[in-house]
C-alpha cells in the first residue's frame, strides 16, 4: 500500500493495472466501453491502493467534478489569450475550475493527446477553440463540448463561435464605401482554420463586387511579422491603396513599415486590422480595426458549456457572435 493514498493520481492507478489512464477515467466514469473483465481488475487495484480521486476526477459515484477544460492553440496571441481569459473568470464565477491544454499547431496527433488528456482528467465540459476531427470527438462524446472555431457545414456541433466571414466582409466594404479598389491583404498563417475563412472572404467580397485581387502575403500573427510582410508586399512593385491585415498586430507592423518606406497612412494607403486590442485607438494614426468581444465571447462560450452540462441530449446550437467595425483615423479616401 502507498504511504499517501490522497496523493495518488489515475495514472498511478493504471501503471498498477497495466492499463492506459484513459481506461482508468471510462472506468471511474462507469463508461460503458470497457471490457467487464478490465473493469473488475481496475476497480479491484482502485480498492487495493485505496485511491479517493481527487477534484479533477470524477468519483465513483459519477458526482461533478467542477472542473471544465480548454483546448486552446495560439495561446500566447491576444485573441485565444483573451478568450481563455474571460472564460476562466465565467467559469470561476459559476463555481468551476478551468484547466488548459495548449496546443501549437492544431495537428491530429497534438489534439488527440489534449483530448485524451482532459478525458484523463475527468472534466465536466470541454471549451475548444480549434476546429477537431469528428473522429476525434467521437473520443469524448460522453463529455460536453463547446467548439469556437467551426466550418460552415458543422450544423451538428455545438459552438459558440465569431463570424470571421462577416468581420472581414465588414472590412473590405469599408474600404469599398469608401473609393478604394485595389485592396490588398496580409492574412495570418493559412494552416489556421480562422485566417483561411478571413483569407476566403477578402478574396469572395472583392470578387462580388467585381473588384480584381490585390496583392496577398500572409504572417504570423506578431508586430515583427505584419512588417515584414508589408515589406514584401511593396517588393513586389504591385500597386495597393489599402490593406486588410488579419490582426491588429500585424497591422502596426505593417503601418510602420510602409512610414518607413515613406508612405503616408491614410493619405497613401489606408489600413484596417481585426481584434481592437487596446493599443488600436492610441496608434498614430488609431487604427480602424474590426472589435471582437472577447468578454462577451467568453462568458457566452462557458454559460453555453454550463448548459449542455446540465441537459446533454438538449439540441446542437451554432451561437455566432458577431463582431463590429470600429472606423478611425487609419482609413480615408484613396488619393
Amino acid at each position: 500500500m502507498l504511504a499517501c493514498q490522497t496523493c495518488l493520481d489515475i495514472r498511478d492507478v493504471a501503471a498498477r493495472a497495466g492499463v492506459s489512464y484513459q481506461t482508468v477515467s471510462r472506468v471511474l466514469n462507469d463508461r460503458p466501453d470497457v471490457a467487464e473483465e478490465t473493469r473488475q481488475h481496475v476497480k479491484q487495484v482502485i480498492t487495493e491502493l485505496e485511491y479517493r480521486p481527487n477534484r479533477a476526477a470524477k468519483s465513483l459515484a459519477g458526482r461533478e467534478s467542477r472542473v471544465l477544460g480548454a483546448i486552446v492553440q495560439g495561446f500566447n496571441y491576444f485573441g485565444p489569450a483573451q478568450l481563455v481569459a474571460e472564460a476562466e473568470h465565467a467559469a470561476s464565477e459559476a463555481g468551476y475550475d478551468l484547466l488548459v491544454d495548449s496546443v501549437c499547431d492544431g495537428s491530429v496527433d497534438q489534439l488527440g493527446a489534449a483530448i485524451d488528456q482532459m478525458d484523463g482528467w475527468s472534466v465536466d465540459g470541454i471549451l475548444i477553440n480549434v476546429v477537431v476531427p469528428h473522429t476525434l470527438l467521437s473520443r469524448i462524446s460522453h463529455i460536453p463540448i463547446v467548439q469556437t472555431e467551426i466550418r460552415a457545414s458543422d450544423d451538428n456541433v455545438t459552438a459558440v463561435y465569431v463570424d470571421q466571414a462577416h468581420a472581414i466582409r465588414q472590412a473590405v466594404e469599408h474600404l469599398i464605401d469608401i473609393g478604394h479598389t485595389v485592396i490588398g491583404e496580409i492574412s495570418g498563417p493559412l494552416n489556421w482554420f480562422g485566417a483561411r475563412v478571413r483569407h476566403h472572404t477578402w478574396q469572395t467580397t472583392l470578387e462580388q463586387h467585381g473588384f480584381r485581387l490585390g496583392p496577398h502575403s500572409e504572417s504570423n500573427w506578431t508586430v515583427d511579422g505584419g512588417y515584414q510582410a508589408a515589406m514584401q508586399l511593396l517588393a513586389t512593385g504591385k500597386p495597393f491603396t489599402a490593406l486588410v491585415i488579419g490582426n491588429d498586430e500585424m497591422a502596426i507592423g505593417a503601418i510602420h513599415a510602409l512610414q518607413d518606406q515613406g508612405f503616408n497612412v491614410p493619405g497613401d494607403v489606408s489600413v484596417v486590422g481585426m481584434d481592437d486590442i487596446p493599443l488600436a485607438a492610441h496608434m498614430r494614426p488609431p487604427l480602424t480595426t474590426v472589435r471582437q468581444d472577447f468578454r462577451f465571447f467568453g462568458s457566452e462560450a462557458i454559460r453555453y458549456l454550463l448548459e449542455l452540462i446540465k441537459a446533454p441530449d438538449s439540441e446542437p446550437e451554432q451561437r455566432a457572435v458577431l463582431p463590429e467595425l470600429i472606423i478611425r483615423e487609419s482609413t480615408a479616401p484613396p488619393p
